[in-house]
């Protein structure tokens, strides 16, 4: 149903990425470790989730 991904950014900033296997959907297909990659969603389709240090 979908593949998660956790991207590193600048700054070590970690991102939680998951993507539906609609476009790319065998193994084959994924992004591989150190792979580097743009991140793009439409901002309908985000959320924040705080850390458990703010609750």
């Amino acid at each position: 149903m979908l593949t998660q991904y956790t991207v590193e950014g600048t700054g070590g900033l970690r991102l939680l990425v998951s993507e539906q296997n609609v476009d790319r959907t065998t193994r084959s297909d994924t992004w591989r470790p150190g792979e580097r990659v743009a991140l793009t969603w439409k901002p309908e389709h985000g959320f924040v989730v705080g850390d458990s240090k703010s609750a």
